[in-house]
């Protein structure tokens, strides 16, 4: 059955990258010739499965939004890697993200807004003071260390994922320094942009949500205005 998505509507499909020997044979099957060539060259036999996996899995749900076969789908990439759909006569203009943390995949699609989504595993061990200094805001540190200290690692967590969310749905990735998005760290309130590069202006445009996608992660979406 084909997918259907409206304007102002962004879905999310959440997928597990370890799929056995029959699914992940079904699922190289969807890749394109350069992406199986790519598969060929990881070294452990994990990372070729989850890449096999994540790849397939994006080009199935891509394939029954666009009513087409998964081998079909072109992609191409922007200045910094992320990737698009290649332009098409006549298709819709659909934008997708993806992100993973171990076996964990999100795909995220929008249709005509750019779209970023981050997942990532509660970690406390990397949840470090050097960490927060780097990757958080003075407001957003402050607010952080207000938490009981339980609670900080999962807070520092949503923060960063809200943060890479942005960054992924301009295009950026890493490019930027995660300091260079503020968002709003309180995480009894609804999560904001308050400010990218110091521009508020370029923040208003994007509106975010958190993600729980599995027991010990945390998620985010973010959505450009159409």
């Amino acid at each position: 059955m084909d997918l259907v998505l409206a304007d102002a509507e962004a879905q999310v499909w959440r997928a597990s990258l370890d799929a056995d020997g029959p699914a992940r044979e079904a699922l190289a099957r969807a890749l394109s010739d350069d992406e199986r060539a790519r598969a060929d060259r990881f070294r452990f036999a994990r990372d070729r499965h989850r890449f096999v996996a994540g790849r397939g899995i994006l080009r199935v749900i891509l394939a029954r939004y666009l009513a087409s076969s998964p081998p079909r789908i072109r992609l191409r990439y922007g200045p910094w890697g992320k990737p698009m759909l290649a332009p098409e006569p006549g298709a819709p203009d659909l934008r997708f993200n993806v992100s993973h943390a171990d076996g964990l995949v999100l795909v995220a699609i929008a249709r005509g807004r750019e779209i970023g989504v981050d997942v990532e595993r509660i970690a406390p061990e990397r949840a470090t003071a050097a960490m927060i200094a780097r990757c958080l805001t003075h407001r957003e540190g402050a607010a952080l260390r207000r938490l009981p200290p339980e609670k900080q690692p999962a807070a520092f967590f949503r923060c960063w994922t809200r943060k890479e969310a942005v960054l992924k749905g301009r295009g950026e990735g890493l490019t930027l320094l995660p300091r260079s998005v503020e968002v709003s760290p309180d995480e009894d309130g609804p999560p904001a942009v308050v400010a990218i590069a110091g521009d508020a202006a370029e923040a208003s445009r994007w509106s975010l949500r958190d993600l729980a996608p599995a027991v010990g992660y945390v998620g985010a979406l973010a959505v450009d205005a159409p």
